[in-house]
């Protein structure tokens, strides 16, 4: 469709996905700050990352993607939490169907994060309760998906093998050597800490070959910093974001993920990034430089 609408023009095309990666984060944007002052500086520092100019303003599917997921953000608000429901079904919908066709997994990080908020606000529960809640749903999915003969294990297992032995034939410039996976759910979970790491704070100085890989890296400096400045004030106030907490539940499963299976700096940059724009938002709620209106529990 879109190359039809951009009779197959490069920068047409660029055109088109850089404007649905900007409506993407517009959306969500709009779905988890309430202030709109706030909402033009969260746009702001967003639409200066170095992984949104480089991996999410251009021809990459990545820009449809956000897209998909500002219309999930915003359809599940509407439909659940406003006067436009068949609206918010309907935003909703197109959500789903563009994340399910472009990246499974990315709508599968999410929507646990989206039904254990749902229950924690209507049972009314405490909000330390919404963690626990986040993970049991993580487990009953996993649970359900091996009663319909999905193997989780062995999907992520084939996954990173597969793109080892890829990586092995290309030799691309930014990999580096990890783990082979076990098909043993032991060897997955010792891995996960060291996956985290490689999506959320590589490259580090000695892997950085190229100016791309610099640039990525200065943003891990800006969102640490960043990140230490949060903690800092969240053990001044005490001010628990429950906003910040689903948020984060949407990212985590997904960046664990990315970090199993891929071996390329690159690649891993270009998949994270997505979730970057998510984990900006999460860190942004507890800067102080946020109006005091700005209300951290309510969509």
């Amino acid at each position: 469709m879109l190359t039809i609408i951009a009779k197959s023009g490069y920068e047409a095309n660029s055109v088109l996905f850089s404007a649905f990666a900007f409506s993407g984060s517009v959306l969500i944007i709009k779905t988890v700050v309430d202030n709109p002052e706030w909402r033009s500086h969260a746009l702001l520092i967003i639409g200066l990352l170095p992984s949104y100019l480089l991996f999410l303003s251009g021809g990459l599917k990545e820009s449809v993607l956000l897209f998909g997921a500002g219309m999930l953000f915003l359809g599940y608000y509407n439909a659940f939490n406003s006067n436009n429901k068949w609206l918010g079904i309907v935003q909703l919908a197109i959500g789903c169907w563009l994340l399910i066709i472009i990246k499974p997994y990315f709508i599968a990080s999410i929507l646990p994060a989206i039904l254990a908020y749902q229950i924690t606000q209507r049972l009314k529960l405490q909000n330390y309760f919404f963690w626990g809640i986040w993970g049991l749903i993580i487990a009953i999915g996993a649970v359900f998906l091996n009663a319909l003969n999905f193997d989780i294990l062995e999907y992520i297992v084939r996954k990173q093998h597969d793109f080892l032995n890829h990586t092995a034939e290309i030799v691309p410039g930014s990999a580096k050597d990890i783990p082979m996976l076990e098909y043993t759910w032991k060897s997955l979970i010792i891995q996960i800490p060291a996956a985290l790491w490689r999506s959320l704070f590589e490259p580090m100085p000695w892997n950085i070959h190229s100016p791309s890989l610099l640039i990525l890296f200065i943003e891990n400096i800006i969102i640490g910093a960043l990140s230490v400045v949060g903690l800092v004030e969240w053990f001044k106030t005490k001010n628990h974001s429950i906003m910040s907490s689903l948020l984060l539940q949407s990212i985590l499963p997904g960046l664990c993920l990315i970090g199993l299976i891929f071996s390329v700096l690159g690649a891993t940059m270009r998949y994270c990034a997505p979730f970057i724009i998510l984990l900006i938002l999460a860190i942004l709620s507890y800067l102080p430089l946020k109006p005091k209106n700005l209300d951290n529990n309510e969509l």
